[in-house]
């Protein structure tokens, strides 16, 4: 379940809303498919990519479009996106993950 007056953080500081986020996808798996590679490319190319890290990106978090004022906003996460998932399902988890392995 989804709380919709939460939010939730991403890494290096960024708390997005959870309302606003439409999904959280490891970058390894979802990037094998060619139409999500493409996605990623036109993004990169719109500007509509942040990475929250120096370190590797382990998933991405696509957010609505209010963000910036864009059609979407794709944020590169140093946590994993079952990290990730779990502070959705329960914002007090990032409590619980913080010290946790990313």
């Amino acid at each position: 379940m989804r709380h919709n007056g939460w939010f939730v953080h991403l890494g290096q500081g960024v708390c997005i809303r959870t309302k606003d986020i439409v999904g959280v996808f490891d970058l390894d798996n979802a990037s094998v498919q060619k139409k999500t590679r493409d996605t990623l490319r036109l993004a990169e190319e719109d500007g509509r990519i942040r990475s929250l890290s120096d370190e590797l990106p382990k998933s991405f978090c696509i957010c609505a479009g209010r963000l910036h004022h864009s059609p979407s906003l794709i944020l590169l996460s140093p946590y994993s996106s079952s990290t990730l998932r779990r502070r959705l399902e329960d914002p007090c988890a990032a409590l619980i993950t913080e010290g946790e392995e990313k």
